[in-house]
């Protein structure tokens, strides 16, 4: 038999692990100076809210353009945190998540610091290490990374311009919803790369745009990069457009020595430009590894590649499932 003592003192504890456990909502408004706890006491800067945030907390940002840094530090970047959830489209007095509109408050995240070229700018805006898919970001334009610099597969200052995704010697899947990503220049994934060295890489992309992103060398919208590793990014709803690669301009997977088997359904590859092939999606397999992406109800239109087809690949076994330019209707895309 339980005393009265002993099951008010279990509830008790169970009450104060309930409050330690309780969500916190961090509010961000451009040129606020408070301390994020209400829109009136707003940050004024997204990095004090990624600080301050911890597994469970979410993020409202209002409209605005933010920074990865006020200095000319091209490393800087912004760090989502595991279990994170961050959200832009506010018009800075919402009381309701649901109260926000994405496409009417414009919510940027941007890497254009230093000079007033691009040449200078961040190498990476948004960057993951070790998420799961409950951190999420959602509603934003993230734009202007410029990963110009000298290194090889992986390296932060070559690759993901406007995301990096990093799964090396982990696991990292974060969630992305209602963004676009436009206007970012890498040597390598320059909308989105994501590095599954090791580890695994593998996001879920819905109803996201990616638009006029360039690589010099691969994947202009999204690089999956599961070399030696798994990235089995799954990509639902989105948009790919006018972005620029010497191979896959939209997308680029890659399984050399590991496995890179992404899930892409109902998109739109649209005037997407390859220097040499795959202007809407390439795939590269070497050695022992497995690159078998499955499209579903996408649609190829106008993309242009010097050699190839839309859809291009080093092997023929590195497809699997449909491929082909099926018709399907495009509900949303972005915002």
């Amino acid at each position: 038999m339980y005393s009265v003592k002993s099951v008010l003192l279990q509830v008790g504890l169970f009450c104060i692990g309930m409050s330690l456990q309780a969500q916190t909502t961090y509010y961000v408004k451009a040129g606020s100076q408070g301390n994020g706890l209400s829109w009136a006491q707003a940050f004024g800067d997204l990095q004090q809210a990624l600080t301050a945030a911890q597994a469970g907390d979410e993020i409202w940002v209002a409209r605005g353009k933010y920074f990865t840094t006020r200095s000319g530090n091209r490393n800087a970047r912004f760090t989502i945190s595991d279990g994170v959830a961050v959200y832009g489209g506010f018009a800075g007095f919402e009381t309701d998540r649901a109260q926000r509109n994405p496409k009417q408050h414009l919510t940027v995240l941007s890497g254009e610091i230093g000079g007033p070229g691009a040449e200078d700018n961040a190498y990476t805006v948004v960057y993951t290490r070790g998420v799961g898919a409950r951190t999420l970001v959602d509603g934003f334009i993230i734009t202007g990374g410029m990963a110009n610099g000298n290194g090889k597969a992986g390296d932060l200052q070559a690759c993901g311009a406007g995301w990096f995704n990093d799964g090396s010697n982990g696991s990292s899947k974060p969630t992305v919803r209602n963004c676009i990503f436009s206007n970012n220049m890498a040597h390598n994934g320059a909308g989105m790369y994501n590095y599954g060295y090791r580890g695994e890489a593998s996001p879920r992309l819905e109803n996201c745009r990616f638009e006029r992103n360039v690589a010099n060398i691969d994947g202009g919208g999204v690089y999956n990069n599961g070399a030696n590793g798994i990235s089995d990014t799954q990509i639902f709803n989105s948009k790919f457009s006018q972005n620029e690669a010497t191979y896959g301009a939209g997308v680029f997977n890659t399984g050399e020595h590991g496995q890179t088997k992404p899930f892409i359904k109902d998109c739109l590859f649209e005037k997407n430009n390859s220097y040499v092939s795959g202007s809407g999606i390439y795939n590269f397999v070497k050695g022992k590894g497995v690159c078998e992406p499955m499209v579903r109800g996408c649609r190829f239109e106008n993309n242009y590649a010097t050699v190839g087809n839309e859809v291009g690949s080093n092997a023929s076994a590195a497809l699997s499932g449909s491929s082909s330019k099926s018709s399907m209707t495009l509900r949303t895309s972005g915002f």
